[in-house]
């Protein structure tokens, strides 16, 4: 008698610790593929139904116990003490992995920054290149639905300064301009500049960017270094919106900004927010290819 797929023997236990809803939704896809998942630090999720097909485990240890990979969340911590678990009702120290971790298991974590022991295998999924591109549009509807959102104009004739032009940028910028707006980059390098405007967007250097900024109804910002200074937000018309896609310290002077009035928003890890079950699959994709699962 042949097995039906209720039947059959799972491929192989995988454990998934801490994250956000990208995590839960990558651990139900690796239940897809066949995979026991067991998941830690996913407290504050919805209802029991959200864990259909996955196992929530009481403990770290019962988690990690025979697992063949370890999938830790983007990032995997925040402060280099704790692992990244916004949705576990109690924190999870680094150090209370590494004793339960064995050397045979798969370690993938996003912006792993903080050192293994020596002798893991391991992936950093976010620093993938097929990652950061589906991310990217990911990331770029998410920054859309925030300015559809918190601002009372259309996109549509609006005057948008794109800030970066970066993987993010490119596909921000053509985007806002397929939807009607009239988008100016912001780069530093003329090659960027000089393909802004093959595409039809405006292409201009930082020396314009305080010229640019009064006039323009919305920023966003993809640098992760101070480039929208006090000049320039005296300059911004005072109901005009800065969306912060960049990661930390991002681009804007917050305190110069605050005095100003600016309206300011932080944007920071949209596909978790606003797209978790496809920045999920994302996780999934990239893992099991770096792994071959």
């Amino acid at each position: 008698m042949k097995d039906t797929p209720e039947m059959k023997k799972p491929l192989g236990k995988i454990a998934v610790i801490g994250g956000d809803l990208r995590q839960l939704e990558a651990a139900k896809a690796f239940s897809v593929k066949g995979y026991e998942c067991h998941v830690y630090g996913l407290d504050i999720v919805g209802d029991s139904r959200s864990f259909d097909g996955i196992i929530k485990a009481d403990s770290l240890a019962e988690a990690l116990f025979s697992a063949i990979l370890v999938l830790l969340p983007l990032p995997y911590s925040r402060d280099g003490i704790h692992i990244n678990a916004p949705l576990s009702t109690q924190k999870i120290k680094i150090t209370s992995l590494f004793p339960l971790l064995c050397a045979r298991q798969k370690i993938a974590a996003g912006l792993l920054g903080a050192t293994l022991p020596e002798g893991f295998e391991a992936f950093d999924y976010a620093a993938s290149e097929s990652f950061a591109i589906r991310n990217a549009r990911a990331t770029v509807e998410g920054a859309l639905a925030i300015a559809i959102r918190e601002t009372p104009i259309t996109l549509n004739g609006a005057d948008i300064l794109v800030v970066g032009y970066g993987r993010i940028g490119k596909m921000l910028a053509t985007t806002l301009k397929d939807l009607g707006a009239n988008v100016t980059v912001i780069a530093r390098r003329a090659s960027d500049r000089a393909l802004a405007w093959s595409q039809g967007l405006g292409g201009e250097s930082y020396a314009s960017f305080l010229s640019l900024a009064a006039s323009c109804d919305m920023i966003f910002n993809t640098v992760p270094a101070t480039v929208i200074t006090g000049e320039i937000l005296s300059a911004l018309p005072q109901d005009a919106v800065i969306i912060e896609l960049a990661s930390p310290p991002g681009g804007i002077d917050l305190r110069e900004a605050a005095q100003h009035g600016t309206h300011v928003i932080s944007a920071l890890g949209l596909p978790g927010k606003f797209s978790p079950k496809t920045a999920g699959n994302i996780i999934t994709d990239c893992v099991s290819d770096a792994f071959g699962l």
